[in-house]
């Protein structure tokens, strides 16, 4: 085992030592005659990443909305590639989908903007959809006061008659009962 050890050592430094040499001898040669060409950036990439390194400025300077969908449009109205870097225009508008941590003020900025949404959705939601409030209320009150109803009696006049139809009637109520109680009121 040493000895492979040993052998494959002096392989490797043989065969580096070879390719130092060889390196030595090379010259240097210079072509002449080749100008230089400039390299120009797309500007829509440019303005791209200012955009994606600073949002907030980014925003400010071009007097976009935050967390508002005017500042999406306003993106693709500008440059139609903006619809192919979807997640990036997600990341400007919205500080969403970001592709790096956000900064403290980018998230408070973040937190504040979606604070706002919901404030805004939630008064357009009460103004639009008011009257579900009462038409739930009082669905949930008959169906809580019905299935308990059914289930007084299945227990009460029904219960030396264990049928399966009064299994299943009452099965059936219990759920009726749970959906009124855990997911009508948070509809």
């Amino acid at each position: 085992m040493a000895f492979s050890f040993l052998l494959l050592a002096c392989i490797c430094g043989f065969v580096v030592t070879e390719l130092l040499a060889s390196d030595n001898g090379t010259e240097n040669t210079e072509v002449t005659g080749v100008t230089e060409v400039a390299i120009t950036e797309d500007p829509f990439y440019v303005r791209l990443r200012q955009a994606l390194a600073d949002p907030i400025r980014f925003q400010q300077a071009n007097n976009l909305t935050n967390y508002h969908l005017s500042c999406g449009w306003a993106l693709f109205a500008e440059d139609e590639r903006f619809r192919s870097v979807i997640e990036d225009v997600m990341c400007i508008c919205f500080l969403e989908y970001c592709k790096r941590e956000l900064t403290q003020e980018e998230f408070d900025h973040h937190y504040h903007g979606v604070g706002l949404y919901i404030k805004l959705f939630v008064k357009r939601g009460l103004r639009v959809r008011w009257f579900y409030i009462p038409i739930f209320a009082i669905l949930i009150v008959v169906g809580i006061c019905g299935n308990i109803t059914i289930l007084v009696v299945i227990a009460c006049y029904m219960g030396k008659k264990k049928s399966a139809t009064n299994v299943l009637i009452a099965n059936i109520a219990v759920s009726d009962l749970c959906t009124c109680v855990f997911c009508m009121p948070f509809r």
